[in-house]
């Protein structure tokens, strides 16, 4: 919008500067008429005119029409494609234009609005969490975005607890009809449940590839020897494929990582999900190697370590 409003002055000056020049020509033609020199026009220089800019200032509202709420939610929510929204634009546009369309429903004092939007938004969260579950992106990108807009929820819901650690000019964008206290403990609680979510995919994700990775790649070659008498190897059908080194699992959590930085997630939330991460592969390691005698050996703990 911003960028549209430049280009439309620009286009304003360079029109009044065009009617500026042919009038010029016009009275310059006039004078050769006259017999006068067009010397003494054309090198008299052309005072360039000073077009005031109109500051405009944006209340940070979006209005929408009631009957545009499912559309609102359709493209915002169930058909956006997290990947497109976090790299070309910014990762918390949903929850920033949600918000937007709250303060305008605040501003309205219409209470079935925003009870309608709030609602609204946090089943369309649900369904598309629903459908696209195991999806590490899609649940990723609804934590970071059901965090910022409970975080907007807050930092402007007039609350001096809040308010406080604002600018003057953010405290102007404060809601003021309506508290929504109730609605930030259930955005809350659905972030719990999402943050579970996600810990349930990568737990899917890393479980495969922790015994193979972790236990059964031999980091330093021929220092497991012959293996004691008696004792039968015990493979897995992943083990068998010989597909997850240590490096592989390193750079499946390099992905996980870098989404979660591209998603705009909060840096508390990305330290607490690498601890889960590490706390998962330690655990199943530890488990593992309980569980098997072939690995309780010094060789093994060679390569562990």
């Amino acid at each position: 919008m911003e960028q549209l409003e430049k280009q439309d002055k620009t286009v304003r000056k360079l029109k009044k500067q065009l009617k500026v020049f042919a009038k010029k020509i016009g009275e310059l033609e006039v004078g050769q008429m006259e017999n006068v020199s067009p010397g003494q026009i054309v090198d008299e220089p052309i005072r360039p005119l000073n077009i005031p800019r109109k500051e405009k200032d944006f209340q940070g509202m979006l209005e929408y029409k009631r009957e545009d709420e499912p559309k609102l939610i359709k493209n915002l929510i169930l058909d956006l494609k997290p990947r497109g929204v976090a790299v070309n634009l910014i990762p918390g546009l949903p929850a920033y234009i949600l918000f937007m369309c709250v303060r305008h429903a605040d501003y309205l004092n219409d209470d079935q609005k925003v009870r309608s939007l709030l609602t609204s938004t946090i089943n369309g969260i649900k369904k598309i969490l629903k459908k696209r579950g195991d999806d590490f992106e899609t649940v990723s990108f609804w934590l970071s975005n059901t965090c910022r807009f409970l975080h907007c929820l807050k930092q402007y819901s007039g609350e001096e607890a809040f308010m406080k650690h604002n600018s003057s000019r953010q405290n102007e964008h404060c809601l003021t009809n309506f508290d929504l206290a109730e609605y930030r403990q259930v955005l809350s609680d659905l972030a719990i449940q999402i943050y579970q979510q996600l810990v349930r995919v990568l737990e899917n994700i890393l479980q495969p590839m922790i015994v193979s990775g972790m236990l059964e790649h031999e980091t330093i070659q021929g220092v497991s020897g012959v293996k004691p008498t008696g004792l039968r190897k015990r493979t897995s059908s992943i083990a068998d494929e010989g597909t997850y080194t240590l490096d592989s699992i390193v750079r499946q959590l390099n992905t996980f990582h870098s989404i979660l930085c591209q998603h705009g997630m909060d840096p508390e939330l990305i330290k607490q999900v690498v601890k889960q991460m590490f706390y998962i592969i330690g655990a199943v390691t530890l488990n593992n190697l309980l569980l098997r005698k072939d690995m309780c050996s010094w060789s093994k703990g060679m390569q562990i370590r």
